[in-house]
């Protein structure tokens, strides 16, 4: 009932309220994921990141975008907390038509954006 109700709101929602509350999450999931994640998991975001970088070089748009939100995901799964990684995923599901708006089918601010977040899940877990 609450995730109906969340996907309500998100639904009502402008983009740039979805992109806010995805902002939020990221730091907190992030810094959660750091502490958290297993070497699986961090073999899965390395492929996404992988995968998005390759896809941007590419411009092949909805693939590097997919994968931007594949590697955000697999990131939110790694974090331990599983409240915030539905509420990632519910606000998730709003950002593929952002991105879509916002990039015009472009991906050269995609190539390796990320690349400093999988060094900081990859580097230490103790902070």
């Amino acid at each position: 009932m609450l995730t109906n109700h969340l996907e309500s709101q998100m639904n009502k929602a402008q983009i740039e309220e979805v992109q806010e509350v995805r902002s939020l999450l990221d730091s907190k999931i992030a810094a959660k994921a750091a502490i958290n994640r297993t070497e699986k998991d961090l073999e899965t975001i390395k492929n996404y990141l992988n995968l998005r970088n390759k896809f941007a070089e590419e411009n092949f748009a909805k693939e590097c975008y997919q994968a931007d939100i594949n590697f955000h995901l697999a990131i939110a799964e790694a974090c331990g907390n599983n409240l915030l990684k539905e509420i990632y995923k519910i606000a998730t599901k709003h950002i593929m038509s952002s991105f879509e708006t916002r990039h015009h089918n472009n991906t050269e601010s995609f190539q390796n954006f990320s690349e400093n977040s999988y060094r900081s899940l990859s580097v230490n877990r103790e902070w």
